[in-house]
């Protein structure tokens, strides 16, 4: 690896080839509108301050998967640089639901933890289970899913995947 010197934001930049545990990649876009809607520059202040696009990529898996989060530089608490928001949607929850809670013990549980969808309906009710379990879930959490699709690609109304997105 190599080093730049600090720059005046107190920050290094560090060229390598690959990934390291501890690693977080942090990308600062060139062109703002490359990467953010025009809602979002505006929202943001990103037009007027591009350097404030700069974001994050944070690996929850060991490094299969990076999602991108615009509050990268605290520690535990990350927001989804994009997410989409369906109203008046409605899906179902099976047992073939694969359910990701956010917060668990990763020394029993391993990463990539997932629980049938249907037994996670009935955790999120029953808090002293969670506690025996070693596992939460958050009332008020944002939602990544997959719909489950038919051999045409049209969604079927039941859902694939729910994973937790931790936002407090």
């Amino acid at each position: 690896m190599n080093t730049t010197a600090m720059d005046g934001d107190y920050s290094y930049t560090v060229e390598h080839d690959s990934y390291a545990d501890g690693c977080r990649v942090v990308v600062m876009p060139e062109n703002a509108r490359d990467f953010f809607p025009e809602s979002e520059l505006s929202d943001d202040d990103l037009a007027d301050n591009p350097e404030y696009a700069e974001f994050g990529l944070v690996t929850f898996d060991g490094g299969d998967t990076f999602g991108a989060y615009s509050d990268w530089a605290w520690d535990d608490c990350y927001v989804p640089v994009d997410y989409v928001i369906l109203s008046g949607v409605n899906f179902v929850v099976t047992q073939d639901t694969l359910a990701y809670p956010s917060y668990y013990d990763i020394e029993t549980y391993g990463y990539d933890f997932s629980i049938p969808g249907v037994e996670y309906l009935r955790l999120m009710e029953d808090e002293d289970e969670q506690e025996r379990r070693g596992l939460s879930i958050h009332k008020g959490v944002g939602y990544q899913i997959e719909p489950e699709r038919d051999s045409e690609g049209y969604a079927t109304g039941e859902l694939s995947v729910l994973r937790e997105i931790y936002m407090p």
